[in-house]
């Protein structure tokens, strides 16, 4: 065999040897669930709307459940949305914006709050930085 066939027949064999072992490693995130499993999730669903997070998640549908569940423990974190702060603290006493050549980036302050302001440095709506 050439040298050339020597390669290809090796790039084959590992292309083949990548899909099998994929194939094998398959998990179970993958598979569908039951009627029963789909109906329990259902009402743990159900069950978790009637809670105070619950019921935050309903009124506002793009917030993730953990991101409901961490509002409501007086959580904060980089990458909350600016609305989700709203709700923590009302409308801020004050709203910077300053633009350095980049695009427009924005400081939110809260007075007597601690951290007091949260910083949009790439005006996605999402906080990343606060002091």
């Amino acid at each position: 065999m050439s040298m050339g066939g020597k390669i290809i027949a090796g790039i084959f064999g590992l292309i083949l040897f990548i899909m099998i072992v994929s194939s094998l490693s398959g998990s179970d995130a993958d598979q569908p669930l039951t009627a029963e499993e789909s109906a329990q999730q259902a009402q743990e669903l159900a069950e978790w709307q009637k809670t105070p997070a619950g019921e935050l998640c309903v009124k506002h549908p793009d917030w993730k459940k953990e991101e409901c569940d961490a509002l409501l423990d007086d959580n904060i974190w980089i990458g909350m949305g600016y609305d989700m702060l709203v709700y923590q603290y009302g409308k801020p006493d004050s709203t910077n914006t300053s633009n350095y050549g980049s695009g427009a980036e924005f400081q939110y302050c809260w007075d007597g709050y601690d951290p007091s302001c949260f910083y949009d440095n790439d005006g996605d709506g999402k906080i990343d930085s606060y002091n």
